[in-house]
């Protein structure tokens, strides 16, 4: 999500520490999603993605894991879920 972009640069790093330029696009998706969406859809999308945490794919135990749930946690982040 906006790879190709300038979005990522505009991402203030130092607020935002959680963040790296590998989940800078999920939290730009956050936003945008935020931004077109009502409260309910955001809520709706809050328990859907509680869910997704859950799983154990996105654990050490796979590969990759950590790093898939660092791009939900960086999406879930911007949705003012937590």
């Amino acid at each position: 999500y906006e790879a190709a972009g300038s979005r990522r640069f505009d991402i203030d790093y130092d607020t935002h520490r959680g963040f790296r330029y590998e989940t800078a696009g999920a939290f730009l998706a956050g936003i945008d999603t935020a931004g077109m969406t009502s409260s309910l859809t955001r809520e709706l999308t809050g328990r859907a993605l509680d869910s997704v945490l859950g799983m154990p794919r996105l654990t050490a135990r796979f590969a990759e894991g950590e790093a898939r749930r660092e791009l939900v946690l960086a999406y879930r982040a911007e949705l003012s879920l937590e």
